[in-house]
């Protein structure tokens, strides 16, 4: 292999990616990055204001390589206008991120049916419907790749995150079963595992307790670095994942989580 082999405009150069969840946190630094490498993205959120407002910053450079959209990932029809948005506007889609995701602070007892049901339909289902809706449209590429946004939390336990465990443990077992099932179709399925990551999500979870500064003290502290991971170190394993470096890599979780499940073992 010649050292001309690595030396590329940019891993992703020529893709087209849609990332959910897109405006804020680990979706918005993704969108950033597949830029970076090359790629045009689609930013889908259901909130479209700052979706609209990353777009704009994006495509500050005089050409179109992002486009925003309204997406409800609780609702098909919404993921499925996202993915036809990327077809007609930058010609067909290579990469999907199901990466939007909600959290909820409850104990198993404190957690109500209706809350349990929609943590699975909003962090596990949507992953579902992302990877269903995307298959067709990688499939007229020749190919794609799917990067899953599970947790360090869909391997461990605690007392105050019980809806969350189960719809990220699912998530990993779907990239699992997905990955073996899209393989004749050259679609790569993998899933990236974030630790404790310092997003707005985590701190609206945080906040909804009544002492959010002392809660928030106490994750870092469990931390083995003494931080929180930050949105721009997970959205580079997901670029990695969705480029052709990582073209052997399928059906697996990559953990992005300074150590926390290592020293949880």
């Amino acid at each position: 292999m010649a050292a001309s082999d690595f030396q590329r405009p940019g891993k992703l150069a020529g893709k087209v990616g849609v990332v959910t969840g897109a405006a804020s946190g680990i979706g918005e630094m993704t969108c950033r990055k597949f830029v970076a490498e090359g790629a045009s993205v689609v930013i889908a959120d259901i909130d479209l204001s700052a979706a609209e407002k990353l777009a704009d910053e994006l495509n500050a450079g005089g050409s179109q390589v992002a486009l925003a959209v309204r997406c409800d990932v609780s609702k098909m029809d919404d993921i499925e206008a996202a993915l036809a948005a990327a077809e007609k506007t930058f010609g067909g889609v290579d990469i999907m991120c199901n990466n939007a995701g909600m959290r909820s602070i409850k104990s198993v007892v404190d957690t109500s049916e209706e809350e349990f049901w929609k943590m699975l339909d909003i962090n596990l289902v949507s992953v579902f419907r992302g990877i269903k809706l995307a298959v067709p449209y990688m499939k007229k590429r020749g190919g794609g790749a799917i990067v899953n946004t599970s947790s360090a939390y869909a391997h461990v336990g605690s007392a105050g995150f019980a809806a969350y465990h189960a719809a990220k443990g699912g998530v990993s077992s779907l990239t699992r079963g997905a990955s073996v099932s899209l393989l004749k179709d050259n679609i790569r399925v993998n899933a990236v595992v974030p630790g404790v990551i310092h997003t707005a999500g985590l701190d609206d979870a945080v906040h909804q307790r009544p002492n959010p500064e002392e809660v928030l003290a106490s994750i870092i502290e469990k931390q083995p670095t003494g931080r929180l991971g930050r949105p721009e170190e997970v959205a580079n394993v997901i670029a990695f994942l969705a480029s052709d470096d990582a073209a052997f890599v399928m059906g697996a979780e990559y953990t992005v989580d300074g150590a926390y499940l290592t020293a949880a073992r």
